[in-house]
């Protein structure tokens, strides 16, 4: 991916959109020391008590700001010295994180003996934000250093462990072992630092792979291990998770205590952070150093993928044209009008459902009047990526390290895909036509319309029910494994595929391919509403000692269908209930 092409589309993409940076670092001047009484003296001149260099020397600090004007849209810069940073607890400076596009952070917040500990906090916090944060680490210490500990402040310990017959069989042949080759246990320790425990955690068996033949990160461990006699490769792994396990002990208290839920990190020179909302690259404090170009070096690397370009241009137009486009939308009074006094005008039950129905049409009409250009960008990137891949360049293995020549690795691509195109996250707040619940031991699906679901206070359609009860159809669905199995008539329109309780699924709408759909009148309690964990009551008629009985039982809402795919099966339902028996005689 490392193109002058793809270049140009990440800058425009990431780098380009920043019109704000904020730059915290215990040398530079703040405006607050500039402007104050004593700014150009005592205040402008110490940190802590120690003389900042800037005052002698501002060159280093110019030349950084004037990088930043250099920009095409030059960006708004504010400076923070990190003086009420303490280590440990909230950070004040945090707070107004969220509204700066680009974090330059001193590693060294603390001095020039310090270890980074404050900016470690710092970025923490940062990963935690909602806000997408970009952030360069400025240091003047080795950035193999920074990267380390920052890396470690990211990463919770890992929670695959040998077990203790494991641990304890690998002692044993270290010790045997110590016996003949005095020492072995201290160089065996010593050959895992920081390089070779990372290469673990990005991916243990390729770690392994690696060892056993002798390759960086792991050729010292390996020359250790490969001599020892009885030693196979089974052994060499044993010991490998023995040495990963004691690195791990002794850099235990520089690691996270809760586990992140995106932690990626650089493979090659250019050293890079992707975790929680935070990406976070690294640079020397040399003068001549541009803290962009270096950013965009770690951000290429990075090889963001193309669904997160598009989006990352989708976020940059709403941020550039959002109010031209907001201006678009709102430009009819009439229609405005009408709009709310429907809302205001629908009745207390109904007018959750309107509002959120609203909110919907308002953001398809804000999206449709900043589509031309991220479509712009999706045609440059895919014609790119095309070439590239009419000259035999992998692409997808280029941008996602997944090989689709690999025959199950494509049915899982295949079957995730249709998970993705077929099912949406649940919402809503009562029962909806495409809900997909579990009740009485099976898996159904609600294809009622949507306008008879939707609470309303004393409505005609359940005067016979009461106020409280809504009625509904629901289909059985019919379990078909995980989908990864070969599907003939997978083009049958009678599949759907689902992601329950994280867990892929796929279900056939009929029991095969010649029978009808089981289908069955249910009524929803308070109106279908839901109520913790997506749960609510429903009444069932069903035969109960040789007479019909109705009971009331739980159901939860574990998956709901893309309303085309629903109304798909609302159609199926319907035609089920429409056809027509001919007198036609034979097989």
């Amino acid at each position: 991916m490392n193109s002058a092409e793809h270049r140009r589309l990440v800058h425009e993409v990431f780098v380009q959109p920043i019109r704000s940076i904020l730059i915290v670092d215990d040398d530079y001047p703040t405006y607050e020391e500039i402007l104050s009484e004593r700014g150009g003296t005592e205040a402008a001149n110490r940190h802590d008590g120690v003389e900042k260099s800037w005052k002698r020397d501002p060159m280093g600090v110019l030349s950084v700001v004037r990088s930043f004007r250099e920009m095409s849209l030059p960006p708004l810069i504010d400076v923070h010295d990190g003086k009420n940073v303490d280590e440990g607890g909230e950070k004040k400076i945090a707070k107004h994180l969220h509204q700066s596009d680009l974090l330059v952070l001193d590693y060294q917040l603390d001095g020039p003996s310090g270890d980074g500990s404050k900016a470690t906090d710092i970025i923490r916090s940062v990963t935690k934000n909602s806000h997408f944060n970009l952030v360069v680490v400025h240091t003047s210490v080795s950035l193999q250093e920074a990267f380390d500990k920052i890396l470690l402040a990211m990463l919770a310990p890992s929670s695959e462990r040998p077990s203790d017959a494991e641990f304890s069989r690998a002692q044993e042949v270290i010790y045997e072992a110590e016996i003949d080759r005095e020492g072995i246990t201290a160089r065996l320790t010593s050959s895992i630092q920081h390089t070779q425990y990372f290469s673990a955690r990005r991916d243990f068996n390729k770690a392994v792979g690696l060892a056993l033949k002798g390759e960086a990160p792991f050729a010292e461990f390996s020359s250790i291990c490969k001599p020892i006699t009885g030693w196979n490769n089974g052994t060499i792994r044993l010991v490998l998770c023995w040495c990963l396990c004691e690195f791990e002990q002794k850099i235990m208290a520089e690691m996270a205590h809760e586990t992140n839920a995106l932690v990626q990190w650089s493979a090659s020179k250019v050293l890079w952070i992707r975790a929680g909302t935070a990406f976070i690259s690294f640079t020397n404090k040399a003068r001549d150093v541009n803290i962009l170009q270096d950013l965009l070096e770690a951000l290429v690397d990075w090889k963001p993928g193309p669904s997160r370009l598009f989006m990352a241009k989708f976020r940059a137009e709403i941020d550039d044209k959002g109010v031209i486009a907001e201006n678009a939308v709102l430009g009819n009074a009439h229609v405005l009008a009408r709009w709310y006094e429907n809302l205001i005008g629908e009745a207390a039950e109904g007018r959750k459902t309107a509002i959120g129905e609203s909110i919907t049409r308002h953001s398809e009409q804000l999206v449709a009047n900043i589509r031309n250009e991220v479509e712009d960008f999706a045609h440059r990137l895919v014609d790119i990526d095309a070439k590239r891949f009419s000259d035999k360049i992998d692409v997808i293995k280029d941008y996602f390290s997944i090989d689709l020549n690999n025959v199950a690795k494509r049915r899982i691509a295949e079957r995730d895909h249709n998970i993705f195109v077929c099912s949406k996250p649940i919402s809503g707040w009562h029962l909806h036509t495409g809900h997909v619940f579990e009740c009485g031991g099976a898996t159904w699906i609600c294809l009622s319309p949507a306008c008879d679901l939707v609470p309303r206070f004393k409505a005609d359609r359940t005067e016979d029910l009461g106020d409280d009860i809504i009625p509904f159809l629901a289909v059985k669905l019919h379990d078909c494994g995980d989908g990864l199995s070969d599907i003939k008539d997978i083009q049958s329109n009678r599949y759907v595929y689902l992601s329950i309780r994280n867990e892929p699924k796929l279900f056939s709408f009929t029991k095969d391919a010649n029978a009808n759909p089981y289908w069955r009148a249910m009524y929803a309690l308070d109106q279908g509403r839901f109520g913790e964990n997506l749960e609510f009551q429903v009444h069932r008629v069903a035969k109960d000692q040789g007479k019909l009985s109705s009971s009331v039982g739980g159901a939860k809402i574990v998956g709901q269908l893309r309303y085309e795919y629903a109304l798909n099966l609302v159609q199926k339902l319907n035609v089920s209930f429409t056809r027509v028996g001919l007198d036609f005689s034979g097989n």
